[in-house]
């Protein structure tokens, strides 16, 4: 029997559907002392509770932040007032933030696509994973494209109209450095300790869909720290980005943080949503010459979640501090850390095997 369910491949493994086949499977070649309905399945209400898990742990993660912010050794680090948006008062200022807005979602979803082909399978003996190569590249060049675009906006209008990068917090002393650093990496090890404790005492971890925050090896961390220059340079600008050239009124209060983080998904979003549209119109993807163009859309699925979540988290974290790199420095490292502990590493013949796999 060949089982062909009307899906895409990322849903497969969330399926009801799908994992009924695979138990009528199992019961037609295998046999079953007490067999069961394919449908008598108890993993969904799990995933609810693992999709509960994985709020949990990023609500977290913002809160054990601030709390630290209270203690003596981080008190510095914590903003006399709550941080205000900056006023918008005439057309020009609108249309800085508009077009820049869109400029960096095409460039999201152009740039995605140059990496999809070049990037994918180069991986190299330093390398070893490639997913992380991919994103990590992507992540890299819009950090990048957006050190530029902040640069052109400070230049020909922000410079003339009283943007500051001291008041932005762009600034920090000594001692505010290495309490940013100290206090980023205290809440990655913490939030990655109730990950490890909940698999120990528990045998879980939090996982929602395709977003998985999981144990891992300490090989991983190693991994990690070589991809971690590619997401720091996008995550800490993507902070700045959204919280010391983007934080105004227009929006209002709630409404700011939601367009902005709505348009940093909008490239992956539109990658993802051309490539399956096309696929159920046609029956063929628009991405689909080569195994990096296959796979591509599917890595895309955490991004658009993630690329949405961190920077309201940087938000919340920033309002408080006045600090865009606390926030910037937790997302790349616990982005990083995931994207690593989640994927596959090859340990030789590393461009042809990521090719022909």
């Amino acid at each position: 029997v060949i089982y062909r369910p009307n899906m895409i491949h990322p849903l497969v493994a969330f399926s009801t559907t799908c994992v009924g086949y695979a138990v009528d499977f199992f019961d037609t070649t295998l046999g079953a002392p007490k067999p069961l309905p394919a449908s008598d399945q108890i993993w969904p209400i799990k995933a609810v509770f693992n999709s509960l898990g994985v709020i949990g742990l990023l609500i977290f993660m913002v809160s054990f932040t601030l709390v630290l912010l209270d203690t003596p050794v981080f008190s510095a680090l914590r903003s006399g007032e709550i941080v205000q948006p900056a006023p918008v008062q005439d057309s020009g200022a609108k249309a800085w933030y508009w077009v820049l807005l869109v400029i960096g979602a095409v460039f999201s979803g152009s740039s995605f696509l140059f990496c999809m082909n070049t990037v994918y399978s180069k991986t190299t003996n330093f390398f070893v994973q490639t997913g992380p190569l991919t994103i990590g590249t992507w992540a890299a060049l819009c950090g990048v494209f957006a050190i530029f675009c902040s640069a052109v906006f400070y230049g020909a209008y922000g410079k003339k109209h009283g943007w500051s990068a001291r008041r932005a917090g762009l600034y920090l002393n000594l001692e505010q450095l290495w309490k940013t650093i100290a206090l980023a990496v205290i809440v990655i090890v913490v939030s990655f300790g109730l990950v490890f404790a909940a698999h120990y005492f528990f045998q879980v971890d939090y996982r929602m869909y395709v977003v998985a925050f999981k144990t891992f090896g300490a090989d991983k961390v190693l991994i990690a720290l070589r991809y971690l220059p590619f997401f720091l340079l996008f995550y800490v600008m993507n902070s700045i980005s959204a919280n010391c050239f983007n934080y105004n009124t227009i929006g209002g209060k709630n409404g700011n943080i939601l367009i902005f983080a709505f348009f940093n998904a909008l490239g992956a979003i539109f990658v993802v949503a051309s490539q399956y549209i096309y696929f159920y119109t046609t029956g063929y993807q628009l991405y689909g010459l080569t195994e990096g163009q296959r796979i591509g859309p599917i890595w895309l699925f955490p991004c658009m979640v993630l690329l949405f979540v961190t920077p309201i988290m940087s938000r919340i974290i920033y309002k408080r501090t006045r600090n865009p790199y606390i926030a910037g420095l937790i997302n790349a490292m616990f982005i990083v850390m995931i994207s690593c502990s989640n994927t596959t590493t090859i340990l030789g013949g590393g461009e042809l095997i990521a090719t022909t796999f």
